[in-house]
């Protein structure tokens, strides 16, 4: 009703309906109050059946039925589903009475009511229209067997997208064999299923099957379009983040080159499609720290974007996301936050507060409020984060678990280990259900929980669990990847404090090893394993090896992240420790009051890396005989480790009230 709601006639006739209570209005409305969704009365339905004749009836029904189909065409462009989504209200009530009925176009209705659903993540509803449309196509097998692969597809993805991967998986399969079986094994409509297919697999981390099936969909669109066509572009794409995810940066960034090139020449280079292809590439530089390569590639893509579909369409607020990703790498936190902001009011106009969509911007501004370290909010944010992910996917989701591990992770800075630890180990379980006791995403688990252990001092625990998860990631990416790195890094940091150097000390190297040949030289990963190489050659009095680690390390972040960034921060003062630790005051001095002051500066409330940095300038200024000043700083750490303790407890009682 709401479409016509600016005909004066229109109006009229509705007050005249309503006034003689022919048809009812619902408690659906718009902003004005007006109805967008009225009810007939059962016995003016039969009268107006009875009175209509049979011509009349088919000319009725074929308007409804064109009607409904301009409705959905209409439905797959719209973007403000918070304003939109009552239509879909009576389109499904309209597909259970063509169920009933026996109507022709029943199955039709049902899948495309069942998308809609589906893309306002409104999963039982879309599953039950698209299970009822696929069987009613089943059950007249002389219908398009075609459409039937569709409707197996479609599903699929829903089941993916609520992590019932088996079955996902089956209907994938058993739709690439009804294809098969119709076209032959190299038809181009084979091409899509194999690349879902392929989707799926890499998401189990079976990249083995997963390349094969994409190589062959590449192979499908290259000989029956062309090298140049836009099918192959999305073939290229798809398979260059599988390489990516595989650590051959090389050829996907090769192929990302090739399938931008295709989509400009083809589509034009303002088209979002070219947009989307822009914005990968960008993802892939900003992964390799080239930064200064990422950011005009990320900016033309959120242009293109907003050009395309203006500022309020849920694929800018997608870029937006992105390129605050972008600036909190480079420290421009600022500037990221407000991005971020932007895009959660985004996606909460576009489909209210409750969406996955939204539920996604909390987590990532609740990564950036840490990193800010306005924990209390950050808190806040993850924590309606998590109760989205659970209402929309059930509480055994793998986003749900990713959800957990950044809430752990929130707790675990506020040292509030025994609240984080209970939900690393349901991350943990989750993950091991989704995929497999031998996905990286479980390794990933293992190495935060084996994290915590160490922080708790239980060190036999976590160093079983660390070396299981190096032990996953190497056998799922080789030797040579960053995510082996950061375990390794992670396994020779807990040798280290239990006082086994000699073998810390290789692990070290290898890591650094492996993230510069990924890196390069100058990337802040590399910088993170110089850093603590160096404490362990400083800590086995090797200070002249130390040093020049640590220098390097400094010039690293400084140039990578910018001069005020609390890496940067802590590089210097791990630097200026070891210039007091061997005398040489009048260096270290200056480098903690910059250290100091870097940290003042960005890390909002009294963080404890200010207290450290504090008593370690105090100290250096008592060898230098500025007791009065060393003593007021003194005073002012342990006045911050008041706080910071009192904040602390505060948090656990209000936790363990709610409990």
């Amino acid at each position: 009703m709401g479409s016509h709601a600016g005909s004066r006639h229109w109006k009229n006739l509705l007050c005249r309906l309503f006034g003689l209570q022919l048809i009812l209005p619902t408690s659906v409305i718009d902003a004005d109050g007006e109805p967008l969704i009225a009810r007939t009365r059962r016995t003016v339905q039969k009268a107006a059946l009875l009175h209509l004749s049979e011509p009349d009836k088919s000319w009725s029904q074929e308007v409804l039925e064109e009607l409904i189909i301009q409705r959905h065409i209409e439905l797959k462009k719209e973007t403000v589903w918070s304003e939109a989504r009552w239509e879909l209200e009576p389109l499904t009530a309209l597909a259970d009475l063509w169920d009933a009925t026996n109507h022709l176009r029943a199955s039709w209705l049902m899948h495309q009511t069942g998308e809609r659903w589906l893309h306002l993540a409104e999963w039982n509803r879309a599953e039950r229209l698209m299970r009822r449309s696929l069987a009613i196509q089943e059950g007249f097998p002389g219908i398009e067997q075609a459409d039937l692969a569709a409707r197996l597809n479609n599903l699929a993805q829903l089941l993916k997208a609520t992590a019932r991967m088996d079955e996902a998986e089956a209907l994938m399969r058993r739709a690439l064999a009804v294809q098969e079986q119709i076209f032959g094994s190299t038809h181009p409509d084979i091409s899509l299923s194999l690349s879902n297919l392929a989707l799926l697999l890499k998401d189990f981390n079976r990249f083995d099957e997963a390349e094969s099936l994409m190589r062959r969909a590449l192979a499908i669109d290259e000989q029956h379009h062309g090298p140049e066509h836009s099918n192959v572009a999305n073939k290229l794409n798809n398979l260059a983040n599988l390489l990516q995810n595989t650590n051959r940066l090389d050829e996907a960034e090769m192929l990302m080159h090739r399938a931008l090139a295709i989509d400009e020449k083809n589509l034009g280079p303002e088209h979002p499609i070219a947009g989307t292809r822009v914005n990968n590439l960008a993802t892939l530089f900003l992964q390799t720290n080239r930064l200064a390569e990422a950011e005009p590639l990320m900016r033309r893509a959120l242009e293109i974007t907003e050009k395309c579909f203006g500022p309020q369409h849920p694929d800018y607020a997608a870029r937006l996301n992105n390129m605050a990703s972008l600036l909190k790498a480079t420290n421009r936190l600022a500037e990221a936050e407000a991005l971020q902001r932007q895009a959660l009011a985004i996606d909460e106009q576009s489909f209210g507060p409750n969406h996955p969509n939204v539920g996604r911007d909390l987590s990532n501004l609740s990564l950036l409020l840490k990193a800010t370290n306005r924990l209390t909010e950050a808190e806040s944010l993850i924590r309606r984060a998590l109760a989205l992910g659970e209402q929309h996917h059930g509480s055994q989701h793998p986003d749900v678990a990713l959800r957990l591990n950044n809430l752990a992770n929130i707790l675990t800075t506020l040292n509030r280990f025994g609240e984080a630890e209970p939900l690393l180990r349901r991350a943990l379980a989750i993950n091991e259900d989704s995929y497999g006791k031998d996905n990286p995403k479980v390794a990933t688990d293992l190495n935060n929980l084996g994290m915590l252990l160490k922080s708790t001092n239980r060190f036999v625990e976590a160093e079983t669990l660390i070396r299981r998860a190096t032990s996953i990631f190497e056998k799922s990416f080789g030797q040579d990847h960053p995510k082996l790195a950061s375990s390794i890094n992670n396994l020779a940091l807990l040798l280290m404090a239990t006082n086994r150097i000699s073998e810390a000390e290789p692990l070290f190297r290898w890591a650094l090893e492996i993230d510069e040949k990924s890196f390069g030289p100058e990337h802040p990963s590399v910088a993170r394993v110089l850093n603590n190489l160096a404490s362990l050659l400083k800590a086995s009095y090797r200070t002249d090896e130390a040093e020049p680690l640590l220098r390097r390390a400094a010039m690293i972040y400084e140039k990578s992240l910018g001069p005020d960034h609390p890496s940067f921060a802590l590089s210097l003062n791990n630097l200026a420790e070891l210039l007091r630790c061997t005398n040489r005051l009048n260096e270290a001095v200056p480098m903690f009051r910059r250290a100091l002051a870097i940290y003042e500066k960005g890390s909002g409330p009294p963080h404890p890396n200010i207290a450290v940095c504090l008593n370690n300038l105090a100290l250096a200024l008592r060898a230098t005989d500025h007791d009065h000043e060393a003593e007021a700083l003194s005073r002012r750490a342990a006045a911050i480790k008041r706080k910071f303790a009192a904040r602390k407890a505060r948090k656990s009682k209000k936790s363990m009230d709610a409990s």
